[in-house]
């Protein structure tokens, strides 16, 4: 059986305002994956490639939850994209109060809890698998300066500058 997309054309434009911004921010175009890939985007410095970068948005504040949780098969791959290529992955995720970013560097052997876990609002018996538990605290900050810059037109380099 196939499973339904759950993308919806609102999640796309959230999207696409996260990566103009991202974009912006860091300094680098983010190239839009095919869905065989994990990740949302490879991030380039001109030709060079400079990190995966997957975004997520949620309907919550950041301190909600003591972790942020994410498919094991996903984190798998964001992991083995890493390992294999030497770039960090990053997974940016958009939270109602503010937008942080887990980085992942290649030989990273920080151990992630997996529990049994996933959303159980949709009626969808496969929302719930095996997932990586990262500790909020592992998260940086995407700073507010960086956002208001972005809107107001001026620069920014978040996050320590380039991904």
């Amino acid at each position: 059986m196939v499973r339904p997309l759950y993308e919806k054309k609102a999640h796309l434009k959230t999207e696409l305002e996260a990566k103009e911004l991202l974009e912006h921010s860091w300094k680098v175009s983010l190239n839009k994956l095919p869905y065989s890939y994990a990740p949302d985007w490879l991030a380039f410095d001109g030709d060079d490639a400079r990190a995966w970068v997957e975004y997520k948005n949620r309907k919550h504040r950041h301190d909600t939850f003591p972790n942020y949780l994410v498919s094991l098969r996903k984190w798998m791959s964001l992991r083995d994209l890493s390992e294999k290529t030497m770039l960090p992955s990053l997974l940016t995720v958009e939270f109602t109060d503010t937008m942080l970013c887990y980085r992942h560097y290649p030989n990273d052997i920080s151990i992630i809890h997996i529990a049994w876990a996933g959303r159980t609002d949709r009626g969808d018996e496969q929302d719930m698998e095996p997932c990586a538990m990262i500790p909020m605290r592992l998260f940086t900050p995407f700073t507010e300066k960086g956002i208001r810059e972005k809107r107001q037109g001026g620069g920014s380099q978040v996050l320590g500058g380039k991904p």
